[in-house]
């Protein structure tokens, strides 16, 4: 999932696509995959906090840094 945290609410759906296309890249690259239309962004309200955007992979089964347990 790409998880876009704004405080003022705005979703950034231009973001999610660039950074969709950025991976979408870097996989091609680095690991020969041809789709990952399996990532999506999803927007989460945190009033009173400034914009962060974070990127992460959903590895349920493998363990690491990525794991969706350490998430």
């Amino acid at each position: 999932y790409i998880f876009i945290l704004d405080s003022l609410g705005s979703k950034h759906p231009r973001a999610v696509s660039v950074l969709k296309a950025y991976l979408l890249a870097e996989a091609q690259d680095k690991k020969c995959v041809d789709s990952i239309a399996q990532i999506q962004g999803k927007f989460v309200n945190v009033n009173g906090h400034p914009a962060v955007v974070f990127v992460t992979r959903n590895l349920p089964n493998v363990p690491g840094p990525h794991s969706a347990k350490q998430l």
